[in-house]
């Protein structure tokens, strides 16, 4: 995250969930990247599953992107 100088001091600055790379996964070679949300879902057949730090941290992510999948969805009917 970036902080950025504001008026009256310093303040967090902004990050984008769908276009910055924050989700760890393994490619089909077995390597760790680190990857956006577009890009996870638009090239989802490469990676083999996530890579966080735990199975809880890749729990929380699955939920993450399943919830981003069902709004995305009901947003169809």
């Amino acid at each position: 995250m970036k902080l950025i100088r504001q008026q009256g001091g310093i303040g967090m600055g902004s990050f984008n969930l769908i276009d910055e790379e924050w989700i760890l996964v393994l490619d089909a070679n077995g390597e760790q990247q680190k990857v956006s949300l577009e890009t996870l879902f638009s090239n989802a057949q490469n990676y083999m599953c996530l890579a966080g730090e735990t199975e809880f941290q890749n729990f929380a992510i699955l939920r993450v992107l399943e919830s981003v999948l069902l709004a995305a969805y009901s947003a169809c009917d």
